[in-house]
């Protein structure tokens, strides 16, 4: 194949990518006007021997790419002008034959600041190319009116793979004024501004504004120094987001969280899903977990095993929950090792299961009772008495058997397994076949 090296350097062993096919290929030899080198740089004609891939497999006005550096595209968002010769406007809407780089393919252009462009007058466009096309921002283009086929304008790519833009938009339209700018590291921040809560590897920057890696990098680190650039590692991989848009990511989590607070006073803390399906906006799981990740290591947030509460939020019962929780613990006092459980407690009280099935979730939160299989209910204060006297008795025993714990503390079959289960899962007891020993001598 025959073409002009656009960008970067051709070398003999490279891998190449053929656009907008796809299809990969590697270079076996290298010519520059009928000569063999080892190399092609930018401006140079060259003739590339291809292997790996057919000749009828490649098309005229195929792209050479690097791979990974570049995708085909059925959208370009441009600064379009037209001729002052071009003898009409140009309509919103038009169909126009696009001249991107080698390639023609067919277009209608979305005028994104009037209803027409006049000659001589230039706006934002995007293109809506009704083929593949392969560009990078800064590249230059001509178009073509459909017919009579008459060349009308030309401009430069902006932005080489957007989204569907709605027209009149203000927002848009200063996006693509930054996009225009000059400077690469502005353009970038631009760019980084636009994504608003998508995080962007690396990778993706560099193939959207048609840099190499290193010199993306550097202006990144650049933009990280100055704190107008967020990045984080997630999954081996570093991402990057621009400050005011983390910035307010983080203060949604923690108004999510300051909501829930407020709607379930008595709730010690949100499963870290629950939270998510609560904070505002659409974002990614990755920029999701390393929000609160970073929220943790600030100590804004605390998580307390699954569950998620801001550092300074404190469990509040109101008048009649807290007289409710005083008679929930004097029933599990009276109870001792044999307290009623979550049903039978309800109707001891005369309150409905629903108060104070909330009420026991806040105690349980506050440190005051624990509540094991589901139902069974006991005072945190009876229950290290118990663990004392299971403690001492295996300490001068050496085991103790369910029966035998059960006439120890004064309890039935019905507490006595699942309290004995409670020691094993807390490291104080460890079973060995029908008995348990202590898990070590300390007995902790």
């Amino acid at each position: 194949v025959t073409g002009t090296v656009l960008s970067g350097v051709l070398k003999p062993k490279d891998e190449v990518v053929i656009l907008p096919s796809g299809r990969q290929a590697r270079i076996r030899g290298l010519q520059v006007h009928g000569n063999d080198v080892d190399g092609a740089r930018i401006g140079q004609r060259a003739a590339v021997n291809l292997g790996g891939v057919q000749l009828e497999e490649i098309n005229r006005g195929d792209v050479l790419t690097q791979p990974g550096q570049f995708t085909k595209t059925y959208m370009i968002d441009t600064r379009l002008k037209m001729l002052r010769h071009a003898h009409a406007a140009l309509k919103d809407r038009s169909r126009v034959r696009l001249h991107l780089g080698p390639r023609e393919v067919l277009a209608r252009a979305i005028l994104l600041e009037g209803e027409e462009l006049q000659p001589g007058c230039e706006q934002f466009v995007q293109f809506r190319l009704e083929s593949p096309g392969v560009a990078s921002p800064g590249d230059r283009f001509v178009i073509r009116r459909y017919s009579p086929v008459l060349t009308i304008g030309g401009g430069v790519v902006l932005d080489p793979k957007p989204v569907k833009h709605k027209r009149f938009n203000a927002q848009v339209i200063q996006t693509l004024q930054g996009l225009g700018e000059k400077e690469p590291v502005h353009v970038i921040e631009v760019r980084l501004k636009a994504a608003d809560f998508e995080p962007k590897a690396l990778e993706t920057l560099a193939s959207e504004m048609g840099l190499g890696l290193s010199e993306i990098e550097a202006h990144l680190q650049k933009l990280v120094s100055h704190r107008r650039v967020a990045s984080f590692r997630h999954s081996g991989c570093t991402y990057y987001l621009h400050a005011d848009a983390y910035a307010e990511f983080l203060d949604r989590i923690q108004e999510a969280l300051a909501d829930f607070h407020q709607s379930e006073p008595l709730r010690p803390g949100i499963k870290r899903e629950e939270l998510r399906l609560r904070v505002k906006g659409a974002y990614s799981s990755t920029l999701y977990d390393y929000g609160v990740e970073s929220l943790i290591r600030k100590e804004v947030i605390r998580a307390d095993g699954p569950l998620l509460s801001l550092t300074d939020h404190q469990i509040k019962l109101s008048s009649d929950q807290d007289g409710l929780r005083g008679s929930i613990l004097k029933r599990l006092q009276e109870g001792g090792a044999t307290p009623p459980d979550l049903r039978e407690l309800s109707e001891e009280i005369g309150s409905d299961p629903d108060s104070v099935r909330r009420v026991v979730e806040a105690m349980q939160a506050m440190g005051e009772l624990v509540l094991l299989e589901r139902t069974l209910l006991f005072s945190t204060e009876m229950l290290g008495e118990v663990k004392r006297k299971c403690i001492d008795y295996l300490k001068d025993q050496g085991k103790i058997e369910v029966s035998t714990f059960r006439d120890l503390v004064g309890t039935t079959r019905k507490y006595a397994v699942p309290l004995l289960n409670y020691f094993d899962s807390h490291g104080v007891t460890l079973r060995r076949g029908d008995v348990r020993v202590l898990r070590n001598s300390n007995g902790l």
